[in-house]
């Protein structure tokens, strides 16, 4: 849930600041719904008529009541967490990027309370990072998040949030943590990041960094993030920050489109910073939804290259291969794609959902590792595959 640098063209086109598949057993979440407390059958103990503390224990489904309760002798799926950077940061080993809560861009069956009931089952699951920023439909992202959180309970979640690269200068860097503070109604963001380095105003960075580490040091912040930096804006970036450092570098990385790997992964690997993985399902390609008679047709994904028919028909095999390797582990294609991009401890994937349902499937990625021959069959379906990206 990264970029929609591709999409703003010009600075007239910049958006104002102003402005099925379960853990185990069968479906829950698909059908969850947050209880009435008053009339919760299981408010007596420890059912999750609220969500478990974000280091807590793992959940199974009570199958005569629907919910999901506490129980730290599972073994299997439970939900995992890692550091993001040196800092002490505990995220999911799965997060939940919520750039669809931003209107319907995403398209016309996006609705605020399924979004809403997709978060609250998500911390129900073990999930604690929620990824947004300013500019996923002009805050309104944000403000859909603040609701989810206020009723989840903020000591349980890792807020994320993105401050545009249009408002690099000092004075809209505080100005635009505001607006998120009060859209996400918090009193502090857990990780504040720079969306994208600014293209047009060339904004120094130095500008930009000291402005964050001032948020930083006033508590708005608890830790400074970047996305879709490259590995000279980190080294630039770092060098302007005194008494902190850069926890986690959001970027776009999936199956089909590894770009990172040359540099950005193995520099952030080596220097403890944490990669937050958007689009790490290709945007729903790799979920095997999709295929050259079948493409999405919301706004956000009308234009993307990896739904050119030529782009479907190569990527073909690829999902094949995602669906013979799921089969081995009883996973779903997306569950299989997201545990290839957990093979890296520091690489924590962010896909987003639109319902609770995609939330349990997601979730589902964590608890299991795929096994040498598995990486074996996804690269040697990788070698087949050469995308247009004309």
């Amino acid at each position: 849930m990264g970029s929609v640098l591709g999409a703003l063209t010009s600075p007239a086109e910049r958006p104002s600041h102003r402005g099925r598949f379960p853990l185990s057993g069968a479906s829950a979440c698909s059908q969850w719904r947050r209880p009435d407390r008053r009339r919760c059958p299981l408010r007596e103990g420890r059912a999750l008529c609220a969500p478990p503390p974000v280091s807590g224990p793992t959940v199974r489904r009570d199958t005569s009541t629907g919910f999901y309760r506490a129980d730290p002798s599972i073994r299997g799926d439970a939900m995992e967490y890692v550091g993001l950077g040196r800092n002490g940061l505990r995220v999911s080993a799965v997060g939940l990027g919520m750039w669809q809560a931003g209107g319907t861009g995403w398209g016309r069956d996006v609705r605020d309370a399924d979004c809403v009931a997709a978060m609250e089952c998500a911390v129900n699951l073990g999930v604690n990072l929620i990824d947004t920023a300013e500019v996923y439909g002009q805050g309104h992202s944000e403000e859909v998040v603040g609701k989810a959180v206020r009723a989840v309970g903020r000591d349980r979640v890792v807020i994320a949030t993105k401050v545009a690269g249009y408002h690099a200068r000092a004075r809209d860097v505080e100005a635009a943590c505001r607006g998120s503070l009060r859209r996400l109604r918090v009193r502090e963001i857990d990780l504040y990041q720079v969306h994208w380095p600014d293209p047009w105003e060339q904004v120094p960075l130095r500008e930009t960094m000291k402005a964050l580490e001032r948020l930083h040091r006033r508590g708005w912040i608890r830790h400074i993030g970047v996305s879709n930096f490259a590995v000279r804006d980190l080294e630039e970036a770092r060098a302007h920050l005194s008494r902190t450092d850069i926890v986690s570098n959001q970027v776009r990385y999936n199956l089909l489109q590894r770009d990172i790997e040359s540099e950005v992964l193995p520099y952030c690997r080596r220097e403890g910073i944490g990669i937050m993985a958007w689009s790490p399902l290709g945007k729903g390609l790799l979920t095997g939804k999709y295929r050259a008679g079948r493409r999405p047709k919301d706004r956000v994904r009308a234009d993307e290259e990896l739904f050119k028919p030529a782009n479907l028909r190569s990527a073909a095999p690829v999902v094949a291969a995602l669906r013979r390797v799921g089969r081995d582990h009883g996973k779903t294609p997306a569950q299989v794609a997201l545990a290839w991009l957990r093979r890296y401890r520091n690489v924590v994937p962010i896909p987003g959902a639109k319902r609770p349902a995609q939330v349990e499937e997601n979730a589902g990625a964590v608890g299991w590792a795929l096994r040498a021959r598995d990486v074996q069959v996804l690269q040697a379906a990788l070698r087949r595959v050469k995308l247009d990206t004309s």
